[in-house]
């Protein structure tokens, strides 16, 4: 008997649920002919022989020229790895879709940004680190935040491609790192970056929770609820110079503060 649990993993990687029940049952069974499949699934004989059809198509099905024909399953290991490296090809193709699609209108938005002050709200980590990462990746000299530092952890093993690709394009990447510990956290747990004159963390005390960033000097992201878990975040963006100001002067008068925190190597 087939779990829906096997057949459901099948789904989220790339089959129907014909094909993935047909498939299951066809490794289970091993070398078959058609008929013997259509009884042993319950699947009507012309669907069984599309079904096997389609499955040839993909890769998971191999027939053997025999009277009748017979069928036999992929691997089940071969046969998750095509369908794996077929979902990765399409992810990648969609990417580079994506980009094309994204570049005619990004030129149009920002214009738009810069003339209109505006303030946005959007909840949630995925919206989050979508709003991150999408600022990293298009600023173009200074990302400046304070934050807590287990939120930092959080934030950099979510976007430490981003902060890398930032670094590279020479961003200057400063960060205050809020804890209430009397400077004893253990500097272990900071992840190893590699060491660029245009990075620096500092670790400041401080139980105020504060936390949000500011991008080029034009726009910046405050975490609204800050007592909240990275999954309940409420985020605030805005580019209002008045706002981003604000955040900017307070992160000078704290960074006077700070103490170097030694990135390990």
């Amino acid at each position: 008997m087939l779990k829906d649990t096997e057949v459901g993993f099948l789904e989220k990687i790339g089959l129907t649920r014909a094909q993935a029940q047909l498939y299951l049952a066809l490794v289970k069974i091993g070398n078959s002919d058609a008929l013997t499949i259509s009884r042993q699934t319950k699947t009507p004989r012309t669907e069984t022989y599309r079904i096997l059809g389609e499955l040839e198509d993909i890769g998971l099905v191999e027939k053997h020229l025999d009277v009748p024909y017979f069928y036999e399953a992929t691997p089940a290991r071969f046969g998750i790895e095509s369908l794996l490296t077929k979902k990765y090809e399409e992810y990648k193709q969609n990417r580079r879709e994506s980009d094309k699609f994204l570049a005619s209108y990004e030129k149009s938005e920002k214009k738009q940004d810069e003339i209109q002050p505006k303030i946005t709200l959007s909840k949630g980590k995925q919206k989050l680190l979508c709003v991150l990462k999408y600022s990293m990746d298009n600023a173009s000299s200074t990302v400046d935040f304070v934050t807590p530092i287990k939120r930092w952890l959080q934030i950099y093993e979510n976007c430490q491609d981003n902060i890398s690709r930032a670094l590279e394009r020479g961003v200057t990447y400063r960060g205050l790192l809020e804890t209430s510990d009397n400077y004893n956290h253990d500097l272990d747990t900071i992840p190893a970056l590699q060491q660029r004159t245009n990075l620096e963390l500092r670790i400041v005390r401080t139980t105020s929770g504060n936390n949000f960033a500011v991008f080029d000097k034009r726009e910046a992201a405050f975490n609204y609820a800050s007592g909240k878990t990275l999954n309940e975040a409420v985020t605030l963006l805005t580019n209002h110079p008045n706002l981003v100001a604000i955040f900017e002067e307070y992160f000078k008068t704290r960074w006077g503060e700070g103490k170097k925190a030694v990135l390990l190597a």
